[in-house]
């Protein structure tokens, strides 16, 4: 598995989208968080295999949630 960076805005964002979650139903943010960690462990697997945003970026869509790693 690659070294994953995080820029530190993102653990405000994670907590702010599973706090979101949970506001809407119980446990949500749980379910939430496994398949933003599901896509991380896709992403350091195989990081190539996403495709480029405008920005230059690559990024990876939840399949649950409205929401780009």
């Amino acid at each position: 598995m690659r070294d994953i960076r995080f820029r530190p805005e993102v653990a405000d964002d994670l907590r702010n989208a599973i706090d979101w979650y949970d506001g809407k139903r119980a446990g949500l943010g749980d379910e939430f968080v496994a398949e933003y960690w599901s896509a991380i462990e896709r992403i350091t697997d195989q990081p190539l295999g996403y495709g480029v945003t405008q920005a230059g970026l690559r990024a990876c869509r939840l399949a649950r949630f409205p929401y780009v790693v």
